[in-house]
């Protein structure tokens, strides 16, 4: 069913068209969830609620062609308040990485053969703010500008941690093979 005619019928109450919104898009949103949750309890709680918001807000969508990259932003949005709720804030880390060309390579080469669950799972040990940064940035597009003001941080904080994240997602990809071999 084309997505504007589903919208339409979810914006008369329909209970199937909400069903079969939530089932054509909840895969796509509910990965993007896990990149941000801490475990899948949390990423299901954020999805539920998600949707709970794409539902309440449906009337708002001016352009429905636009559903996904919509649904999309209410879906990072609320990942990013349950983290701000959970965590009273999104920490930032002051700790200097020391990665070497060689390791930062390596990781580089590594990275390209992991399939998407094993990239989440490394992720996972990012802490919470690294981890944040690198969705925003390298996964979602969004400018250093755009992730400060989302953030609530200066647009040189949100370069700073990224550079700084990456560093540490490299070590930990570096340590998970040392740890497997």
């Amino acid at each position: 069913m084309e997505i504007k005619r589903l919208i339409k019928k979810c914006l008369g109450n329909d209970q199937r068209a909400f069903n079969k919104l939530y089932k054509k898009n909840s895969p796509i949103f509910a990965g993007i969830c896990k990149r941000y949750a801490s475990s899948e309890d949390e990423a299901n709680e954020i999805l539920q609620e998600a949707f709970i918001k794409i539902f309440q807000n449906l009337d708002k969508l001016k352009d429905q062609s636009l559903f996904e990259a919509w649904g999309k932003r209410i879906v990072i949005n609320t990942a990013l308040s349950t983290i701000k709720q959970k965590n009273n804030n999104i920490s930032i880390d002051e700790k200097e990485i020391d990665i070497t060309e060689e390791e930062e390579e390596e990781s580089n080469q590594i990275l390209e053969h992991l399939d998407i669950s094993g990239i989440i799972s490394l992720m996972n040990k990012l802490p919470k703010g690294y981890k944040t940064i690198i969705n925003l940035y390298a996964m979602e597009s969004y400018s250093h500008k755009e992730i400060g003001e989302m953030l609530d941080i200066k647009e040189s904080t949100s370069r700073s941690q990224y550079h700084k994240a990456k560093k540490a997602f490299q070590k930990i990809i570096l340590q998970n093979i040392t740890e497997n071999k």
